[in-house]
Protein backbone atom coordinates (compact mmCIF):
# COMPACT_ATOMS: atom_id res chain seq x y z
CA UNK A 1 0.00 0.00 0.00
CA UNK A 2 1.86 3.19 -0.85
CA UNK A 3 2.06 5.82 1.84
CA UNK A 4 0.85 3.21 4.07
CA UNK A 5 2.07 4.62 7.50
CA UNK A 6 2.46 8.44 5.77
CA UNK A 7 -1.74 8.07 5.07
CA UNK A 8 -2.19 7.33 9.19
CA UNK A 9 -1.35 10.62 9.96
CA UNK A 10 -3.32 13.54 9.28
CA UNK A 11 -2.29 17.51 8.18
CA UNK A 12 -2.00 19.56 11.79
CA UNK A 13 -2.47 23.10 12.33
CA UNK A 14 -1.27 25.34 14.36
CA UNK A 15 -3.25 29.12 14.86
CA UNK A 16 -1.60 31.58 17.01
CA UNK A 17 -3.58 35.17 17.13
CA UNK A 18 -2.03 37.74 19.57
CA UNK A 19 -3.40 41.56 20.20
CA UNK A 20 -1.91 44.06 22.10
CA UNK A 21 -2.19 47.74 23.54
CA UNK A 22 0.60 50.19 25.59
CA UNK A 23 1.01 53.50 26.51
CA UNK A 24 2.43 55.81 28.70
CA UNK A 25 1.49 59.15 30.16
CA UNK A 26 3.19 61.29 32.86
CA UNK A 27 5.12 58.45 34.80
CA UNK A 28 2.27 56.19 34.29
CA UNK A 29 2.83 52.89 31.96
CA UNK A 30 0.87 50.02 31.05
CA UNK A 31 0.91 47.01 28.76
CA UNK A 32 -2.10 44.68 27.94
CA UNK A 33 -1.96 41.47 25.32
CA UNK A 34 -4.71 39.03 24.77
CA UNK A 35 -3.43 35.73 23.04
CA UNK A 36 -5.20 32.96 21.26
CA UNK A 37 -3.69 29.28 20.04
CA UNK A 38 -5.73 26.26 18.63
CA UNK A 39 -3.72 23.13 17.32
CA UNK A 40 -4.74 20.22 15.90
CA UNK A 41 -2.19 17.30 16.24
CA UNK A 42 -1.10 15.21 13.83
CA UNK A 43 -2.64 12.16 15.39
CA UNK A 44 -6.08 11.88 15.17
CA UNK A 45 -8.04 13.46 18.51
CA UNK A 46 -4.71 14.98 19.59
CA UNK A 47 -5.13 18.95 20.29
CA UNK A 48 -4.19 21.96 22.40
CA UNK A 49 -6.24 25.06 23.08
CA UNK A 50 -4.86 28.18 25.05
CA UNK A 51 -5.90 31.47 26.15
CA UNK A 52 -3.23 33.86 27.93
CA UNK A 53 -4.10 37.35 29.52
CA UNK A 54 -1.26 39.47 30.10
CA UNK A 55 -1.52 42.95 31.73
CA UNK A 56 1.81 44.99 33.01
CA UNK A 57 1.70 48.55 35.08
CA UNK A 58 4.42 50.96 36.11
CA UNK A 59 4.10 54.48 37.80
CA UNK A 60 5.96 56.82 39.58
CA UNK A 61 4.05 58.17 42.45
CA UNK A 62 6.32 60.41 43.51
CA UNK A 63 10.16 61.53 43.72
CA UNK A 64 10.66 58.85 45.88
CA UNK A 65 8.21 56.05 45.69
CA UNK A 66 7.70 53.82 43.02
CA UNK A 67 5.08 50.94 41.88
CA UNK A 68 5.04 48.16 39.66
CA UNK A 69 2.39 45.82 39.22
CA UNK A 70 1.39 42.48 36.58
CA UNK A 71 -0.98 39.94 36.33
CA UNK A 72 -0.79 36.55 34.22
CA UNK A 73 -3.59 34.49 33.48
CA UNK A 74 -3.66 31.79 30.80
CA UNK A 75 -6.34 28.60 30.30
CA UNK A 76 -5.56 25.23 28.61
CA UNK A 77 -6.81 22.23 27.43
CA UNK A 78 -4.44 19.41 26.05
CA UNK A 79 -5.84 16.15 24.32
CA UNK A 80 -3.51 13.56 24.19
CA UNK A 81 -2.76 10.28 22.73
CA UNK A 82 -2.57 7.02 24.82
CA UNK A 83 0.69 5.95 25.21
CA UNK A 84 2.30 2.31 26.04
CA UNK A 85 5.36 0.56 25.11
CA UNK A 86 3.59 -2.30 23.68
CA UNK A 87 1.66 -2.29 20.76
CA UNK A 88 0.32 -5.54 21.56
CA UNK A 89 -1.05 -4.83 24.80
CA UNK A 90 -3.25 -2.29 22.59
CA UNK A 91 -2.27 0.80 23.74
CA UNK A 92 -0.21 2.68 21.49
CA UNK A 93 -1.82 3.49 18.52
CA UNK A 94 1.27 4.44 16.50
CA UNK A 95 3.22 1.23 17.78
CA UNK A 96 0.18 -0.15 16.62
CA UNK A 97 0.14 1.07 13.58
CA UNK A 98 3.74 0.12 12.48
CA UNK A 99 2.91 -3.35 13.54
CA UNK A 100 0.20 -3.78 10.34
CA UNK A 101 0.48 -5.52 7.48
CA UNK A 102 1.67 -3.16 4.67
CA UNK A 103 -1.13 -4.13 2.68
CA UNK A 104 -3.78 -2.19 5.32
CA UNK A 105 -5.32 1.05 3.94
CA UNK A 106 -5.01 3.97 6.88
CA UNK A 107 -7.72 5.93 4.80
CA UNK A 108 -10.46 3.24 5.29
CA UNK A 109 -9.22 2.35 8.34
CA UNK A 110 -10.56 5.71 10.07
CA UNK A 111 -13.98 4.31 10.10
CA UNK A 112 -13.28 2.28 12.93
CA UNK A 113 -16.90 1.43 13.75
CA UNK A 114 -17.87 -0.20 10.45
CA UNK A 115 -17.53 -3.94 11.41
CA UNK A 116 -15.05 -4.71 8.53
CA UNK A 117 -12.75 -2.32 10.33
CA UNK A 118 -13.47 -2.54 14.11
CA UNK A 119 -12.13 -4.77 16.44
CA UNK A 120 -13.11 -8.09 14.97
CA UNK A 121 -12.67 -7.26 11.38
CA UNK A 122 -9.56 -5.53 11.43
CA UNK A 123 -6.65 -7.14 9.34
CA UNK A 124 -3.97 -6.94 11.77
CA UNK A 125 -4.13 -10.53 14.14
CA UNK A 126 -1.18 -9.07 16.87
CA UNK A 127 -2.44 -5.28 16.82
CA UNK A 128 -5.22 -3.07 17.07
CA UNK A 129 -7.02 -0.84 14.82
CA UNK A 130 -4.97 2.29 16.19
CA UNK A 131 -8.08 4.53 15.43
CA UNK A 132 -10.13 2.74 17.74
CA UNK A 133 -7.48 3.71 20.47
CA UNK A 134 -6.85 7.36 19.12
CA UNK A 135 -11.04 7.86 19.79
CA UNK A 136 -12.32 5.39 22.45
CA UNK A 137 -9.27 6.01 24.93
CA UNK A 138 -9.42 9.55 26.16
CA UNK A 139 -6.14 12.00 28.33
CA UNK A 140 -7.76 15.05 28.58
CA UNK A 141 -6.29 18.04 30.87
CA UNK A 142 -7.71 21.23 31.63
CA UNK A 143 -5.35 23.91 33.42
CA UNK A 144 -5.37 27.04 34.74
CA UNK A 145 -1.92 29.35 35.31
CA UNK A 146 -2.57 32.39 37.16
CA UNK A 147 0.81 34.56 37.69
CA UNK A 148 0.58 38.20 39.22
CA UNK A 149 3.29 40.49 41.56
CA UNK A 150 3.63 43.59 43.19
CA UNK A 151 6.40 45.79 43.64
CA UNK A 152 7.17 49.11 45.62
CA UNK A 153 10.52 50.55 45.72
CA UNK A 154 11.50 53.61 48.18
CA UNK A 155 13.97 56.56 48.20
CA UNK A 156 14.76 56.15 51.84
CA UNK A 157 17.95 59.18 51.59
CA UNK A 158 20.41 59.29 49.01
CA UNK A 159 22.05 56.30 48.17
CA UNK A 160 19.84 53.47 49.87
CA UNK A 161 16.39 52.54 48.62
CA UNK A 162 14.35 49.98 49.81
CA UNK A 163 12.60 47.07 47.50
CA UNK A 164 9.44 45.58 48.97
CA UNK A 165 8.13 42.61 46.07
CA UNK A 166 5.28 39.73 46.53
CA UNK A 167 4.87 36.97 43.81
CA UNK A 168 1.86 34.89 43.86
CA UNK A 169 1.97 31.36 41.07
CA UNK A 170 -1.38 29.52 41.30
CA UNK A 171 -1.65 26.25 39.31
CA UNK A 172 -4.82 24.56 39.25
CA UNK A 173 -5.14 21.33 37.00
CA UNK A 174 -7.95 18.35 36.10
CA UNK A 175 -6.96 15.43 34.09
CA UNK A 176 -9.21 12.76 33.04
CA UNK A 177 -8.89 9.63 31.53
CA UNK A 178 -11.15 7.18 30.19
CA UNK A 179 -10.80 3.55 29.07
CA UNK A 180 -13.52 1.68 27.06
CA UNK A 181 -14.87 -1.96 27.87
CA UNK A 182 -13.61 -4.15 24.89
CA UNK A 183 -13.06 -8.00 24.00
CA UNK A 184 -12.04 -9.53 20.56
CA UNK A 185 -14.06 -12.33 19.43
CA UNK A 186 -12.00 -15.69 18.97
CA UNK A 187 -10.52 -16.09 15.39
CA UNK A 188 -8.87 -18.63 13.39
CA UNK A 189 -5.36 -17.95 12.38
CA UNK A 190 -3.02 -20.00 10.67
CA UNK A 191 0.44 -21.05 12.65
CA UNK A 192 3.37 -23.48 11.75
CA UNK A 193 2.99 -26.74 9.77
CA UNK A 194 -0.05 -24.61 8.42
CA UNK A 195 -2.52 -25.68 11.10
CA UNK A 196 -5.55 -23.58 11.97
CA UNK A 197 -5.95 -22.97 15.72
CA UNK A 198 -8.18 -19.86 18.02
CA UNK A 199 -6.52 -16.93 17.96
CA UNK A 200 -6.15 -15.95 22.47
CA UNK A 201 -4.05 -14.15 24.30
CA UNK A 202 -5.36 -10.75 22.99
CA UNK A 203 -5.65 -7.39 25.20
CA UNK A 204 -9.37 -6.46 26.51
CA UNK A 205 -10.45 -4.16 28.73
CA UNK A 206 -13.26 -4.04 31.71
CA UNK A 207 -13.26 -0.22 31.14
CA UNK A 208 -11.66 2.26 33.35
CA UNK A 209 -12.13 6.20 34.34
CA UNK A 210 -9.76 8.16 36.10
CA UNK A 211 -9.67 11.72 37.49
CA UNK A 212 -6.89 14.12 39.40
CA UNK A 213 -7.57 17.55 40.67
CA UNK A 214 -4.31 19.63 41.40
CA UNK A 215 -3.58 22.82 43.08
CA UNK A 216 -0.18 24.49 43.23
CA UNK A 217 0.48 27.73 44.64
CA UNK A 218 3.65 29.29 45.72
CA UNK A 219 4.00 32.78 47.37
CA UNK A 220 7.26 34.38 47.00
CA UNK A 221 7.63 37.71 49.27
CA UNK A 222 11.10 39.97 49.33
CA UNK A 223 12.29 42.75 50.86
CA UNK A 224 15.73 44.17 49.81
CA UNK A 225 17.29 47.31 51.09
CA UNK A 226 20.15 48.16 48.90
CA UNK A 227 23.02 51.33 49.61
CA UNK A 228 25.06 52.39 46.57
CA UNK A 229 27.96 55.53 47.14
CA UNK A 230 30.18 56.00 44.42
CA UNK A 231 32.67 57.60 46.56
CA UNK A 232 35.58 58.46 44.57
CA UNK A 233 36.64 57.56 41.14
CA UNK A 234 38.11 54.44 42.10
CA UNK A 235 36.41 53.01 44.80
CA UNK A 236 32.41 52.38 44.97
CA UNK A 237 30.87 50.76 48.09
CA UNK A 238 27.29 49.11 47.54
CA UNK A 239 25.94 47.02 50.53
CA UNK A 240 22.68 44.67 50.11
CA UNK A 241 20.73 43.22 52.72
CA UNK A 242 17.54 41.52 52.32
CA UNK A 243 14.61 39.19 53.52
CA UNK A 244 12.96 36.30 51.58
CA UNK A 245 9.54 33.98 52.49
CA UNK A 246 9.00 31.32 49.78
CA UNK A 247 5.84 29.13 50.72
CA UNK A 248 5.05 26.30 48.18
CA UNK A 249 1.36 24.41 48.66
CA UNK A 250 0.17 21.22 47.14
CA UNK A 251 -2.88 20.03 47.14
CA UNK A 252 -4.34 16.80 44.93
CA UNK A 253 -7.63 14.68 45.19
CA UNK A 254 -7.79 11.72 42.77
CA UNK A 255 -10.08 9.02 41.95
CA UNK A 256 -10.21 5.61 40.08
CA UNK A 257 -12.87 3.31 39.37
CA UNK A 258 -11.93 -0.27 40.65
CA UNK A 259 -13.17 -3.24 38.71
CA UNK A 260 -13.87 -2.52 35.52
CA UNK A 261 -17.58 -0.26 34.19
CA UNK A 262 -20.88 -1.05 35.05
CA UNK A 263 -22.41 0.51 31.90
CA UNK A 264 -20.50 0.72 28.67
CA UNK A 265 -18.93 4.39 28.16
CA UNK A 266 -20.76 6.13 31.39
CA UNK A 267 -17.49 7.56 32.97
CA UNK A 268 -17.82 8.25 36.30
CA UNK A 269 -17.34 6.78 39.33
CA UNK A 270 -20.93 5.81 40.47
CA UNK A 271 -20.35 3.88 37.85
CA UNK A 272 -17.35 1.31 39.04
CA UNK A 273 -18.26 -2.18 39.78
CA UNK A 274 -16.93 -2.32 43.07
CA UNK A 275 -16.18 1.00 45.64
CA UNK A 276 -14.19 3.76 43.54
CA UNK A 277 -10.54 4.24 45.23
CA UNK A 278 -9.98 7.82 46.02
CA UNK A 279 -6.88 10.00 47.98
CA UNK A 280 -5.80 13.11 49.05
CA UNK A 281 -2.92 15.02 50.10
CA UNK A 282 -1.74 18.12 51.04
CA UNK A 283 2.01 18.89 51.00
CA UNK A 284 3.69 22.34 52.02
CA UNK A 285 7.07 23.52 51.66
Amino acid sequence: MPNQIENFFRVGSTLNNNVYMSGSKDGFTYYASYGNLNQEGILDGTSYQRNTINLKASSVLSKRLTADFGVNFSKSKINTAQEGYRPFDGQNAYANAIQAPVNIPYNELRDYKNPYYGLDGYYGSYSTNPYYILNEYGNEGNFDNFLTNIGLKYNVFKNFDLTGRIGINSVTGLTETTVPIFAYSDHIVWVDDLQQTNRGGRFSSVGEYGKTSIKNTNTDVTILGNYNNQINSDFNLEVTAGYNLFDRRTQSISGETVGGLVVPGWYNFSNSIQTARTSEWLKQI
